[in-house]
């Protein structure tokens, strides 16, 4: 197993997903594009994940187990890209509980293979809930997904035809789970690990680095079901928004960017407000058909704030053409 030379490296963390792991780890196998190992890393899990994965790695030679005290997913991630070493071409990373399509390999394998230039390829996705059934995008969400991007200092809608560039990411992140995305194992390199310090908005920000040295390929086509629960760290509000803004300080302070590049960081922020109180407009219509008007009422109150923020970070970005993050 260790002189095995693959063509794509997988990586699956897993802390406490027993449940969904099986079928995780089924999809991988179902590829129709074989050429691949596969690593799990069991981050200090305490249910029976760990005899989970044993059984598939006994099971077939393209898996490895490796076991670490808990540290986090960003920490396992990392942990599962070393263990691969230098062996492969391209490297993913599939959360534990999302399922790949039998052709998702195939897919963004042929994007990368095509153009020399991206230093990765993602798709889009379709949403399931704990059971596994498909769940319907709401009106917010199917708007939160699609990918926006300045030209400019217009915010459009951006065109499905041109990959994902700096000027789509630092607005908004429109990749919500890593198993939507292939690496080339080169430009990782050159990007460097998952931050621990900006978890759970790392891939984001990893995402960014890897598109100061290229751009990600697109394709509109559904790689991957991504699955909903209670456990989804992306549902703690509170945290994400938190290390969002962690993000945004981060690369709009950074030396490695130029002016321009940096600019583009604090305009998001800006826009961030204006999207977000579109959202909670959005929300508060939701919230007011079912009866929830008390609700309905904040969401409103909060769309007004935002709002409110926009039209001031405009203000400064007319007059001082920067903003303090």
């Amino acid at each position: 197993m260790e002189n095995r030379v693959s063509e794509i490296g997988v990586v699956i963390p897993v802390y406490n997903g027993a449940r969904y792991l099986a079928e995780t780890v089924e999809s991988v196998l179902a590829q129709t594009f074989a050429d691949w190992e596969l690593v799990i890393v069991d981050d200090g899990s305490t249910d029976g994940s760990g005899a989970v994965a044993a059984a598939f790695a006994a099971r077939d030679p393209r898996i490895r187990l490796i076991r670490q005290p808990n540290g986090g997913v960003a920490a396992a991630r990392n942990a599962g890209f070393h263990a691969l070493g230098s062996k492969c071409e391209f490297i993913a990373f599939l959360d534990q509980d999302d399922i790949w399509y039998p052709k998702t390999l195939a897919i963004l394998h042929a994007l990368l293979v095509a153009d020399p230039h991206a230093t990765a390829a993602h798709g889009t996705n379709r949403r399931i809930d704990a059971a596994g059934q498909m769940t319907p995008r709401s009106e917010r969400e199917t708007l939160h997904w699609q990918r926006w991007g300045f030209e400019g200092t217009r915010l459009i809608r951006w065109p499905h035809q041109r990959p994902t560039t700096l000027e789509v990411l630092a607005f908004m992140d429109p990749i919500p789970t890593p198993g939507q995305v292939l690496i080339r194992w080169s430009a990782l390199l050159a990007a460097g690990d998952f931050d621990l310090s900006l978890a759970p908005a790392d891939d984001w920000d990893l995402w960014l680095r890897l598109a100061r040295h290229g751009y990600l390929a697109y394709t509109e086509t559904a790689v991957l079901s991504y699955r909903l629960h209670d456990a989804n760290v992306s549902l703690q509000l509170e945290l994400m928004q938190d290390a969002i803004r962690a993000v945004r300080r981060r690369h709009a302070s950074s030396d490695v960017l130029d002016q321009e590049q940096r600019s583009l960081f604090v305009r998001g922020y800006v826009w961030e407000h204006w999207f977000v109180s579109g959202l909670r407009i959005i929300w508060a219509l939701e919230h007011w058909r079912q009866g929830h008007y008390v609700q309905a009422i904040n969401d409103l109150r909060h769309a007004a704030c935002e709002r409110y923020q926009f039209e001031g970070g405009r203000f400064r970005l007319r007059w001082n053409g920067r903003i303090q993050l």
